[in-house]
């Protein structure tokens, strides 16, 4: 008996994993570093572009611009390629360092020749940078705790908009300087960062800092974005933190953004490791369980905005099997399905025949004749229609009841 109730449960969370969906508010999902040339001292090879690894659940990926001559054309086509969609680090084209006079400690502020740098940007790279090719232009990291001035930030958004209105344009801020930043109305995207908070959902400061944000929006079009801490420093283990802890902290800030309206996308800091110190761990370092959730997080995210085309069906259902046979009648369970992005619904056919879909991994079938040999097939189906092979079994129901005479006696 125990041996079937587990069965039943593990039946149970498999159907409601992929039931699950994101709310159709969370548009974004994906990491910084992606493709910034860094290289994770974690692993045994010299890799700086992490596409590969990301774009199944993923639809955004960082990209960062050295240098203002930086050709960009065949790294956007990449990540395209991959189905996934830069958000592109452009300040190194538009700020310098200063002074020491910032609330950091840096004050950046606008280059004089920014202008011509950016025409150059644009004339190399102007194949690469339409809407349909890049998600945005991230254009500071931080900028009033930075130094840099509302009049100087408004400048290079209007700048950019003007340029290319169907790039959307995004900055996050330090949440220490939350209440000092003015965001400008052609900015789309505005985030904050804030790290070492482990609740975000109860922590009140956390809570504070994101109502703080959201007061400042200042256009109609504008939604905010929060940033994962999805790394692990050891700074963290002295709060008794282990890697393997973190997936709670990454579950968190996905039900803080998931139960925020004015919350479109969630951005991991960071996917490799090894950025602000030797023992850094990104999440592609990170324990299985971590990973594991970051990918259904992805995944579920991805479905409501996939930037190409999903045209791969899922793998066909496994471990077909009957069960609760009758006379008219016989249950049918299986094996969730997987999927490039998540698989939805199964349908049931008996002989060939419909039986009707369902987003669990059992059905019961009724209203067949007794003693009836009946072929069975399972197919998995995904969010937009794509219908895996099918998975058969033949069942033969129940003999038929005997009558007995009637009694004429």
């Amino acid at each position: 008996m125990r041996k079937i109730i587990l069965a039943a449960l593990l039946t149970f969370f498999a159907a409601y994993t992929f039931a699950q969906k994101a709310p159709s508010h969370l548009k974004y999902f994906g990491y910084y570093l992606v493709d910034t040339e860094i290289d994770d001292p974690h692993d045994n090879s010299t890799m700086t572009t992490y596409t590969e690894e990301v774009a199944n659940f993923s639809n955004i990926a960082h990209l960062h611009v050295s240098n203002y001559t930086d050709d960009l054309t065949g790294r956007i086509n990449w990540m395209n390629t991959n189905c996934l969609k830069p958000f592109i680090s452009v300040q190194n084209i538009f700020w310098s360092r200063k002074d020491s006079n910032g609330p950091s400690g840096n004050r950046f502020s606008l280059l004089p020749d920014y202008l011509e740098r950016w025409k150059t940007f644009k004339k190399i790279n102007a194949q690469a940078l339409t809407g349909s090719k890049v998600e945005f232009f991230y254009i500071s990291d931080e900028p009033t705790w930075n130094g840099i001035t509302y009049d100087e930030l408004n400048t290079i958004c209007n700048l950019l908009k003007n340029d290319f209105p169907d790039i959307k344009i995004m900055f996050l801020e330090a949440y220490i300087t939350l209440k000092q930043l003015k965001i400008p109305q052609s900015a789309d995207f505005i985030g904050f960062d804030r790290y070492c908070v482990f609740h975000p959902a109860t922590d009140t400061s956390y809570q504070a800092n994101l109502a703080t944000l959201k007061s400042k929006l200042s256009a109609p079009h504008q939604t905010i974005w929060l940033t994962i801490d999805d790394n692990w420093i050891p700074l963290y283990g002295t709060y008794n933190y282990t890697p393997e802890m973190m997936a709670s902290v990454v579950q968190e800030y996905y039900d803080v953004a998931a139960a925020e309206p004015l919350c479109a996308g969630l951005v991991g800091y960071m996917w490799p490791g090894g950025f602000d110190c030797p023992e850094q761990l990104g999440v592609r370092d990170m324990p299985q369980n971590v990973r594991d959730l970051n990918l259904k997080i992805g995944r579920m995210i991805k479905v409501n905005n996939t930037p190409c085309p999903d045209n791969e069906a899922p793998m066909p259902p496994t471990g077909l099997s009957s069960g609760n046979i009758a006379p008219e009648s016989f249950s049918v369970s299986w094996i969730a399905s997987t999927d490039n992005i998540r698989t939805i619904s199964y349908e049931v056919f008996i002989d060939g025949i419909s039986k009707g879909s369902t987003k669990r991994t059992f059905m019961g079938i009724s209203g067949l004749k007794c003693d009836t040999k009946y072929s069975v097939t399972v197919k998995a189906s995904d969010a937009v229609g794509n219908q895996s092979e099918g998975v058969s079994l033949l069942i033969t129901t129940s003999a038929c009841s005997i009558e007995k005479p009637v009694n004429q006696n």
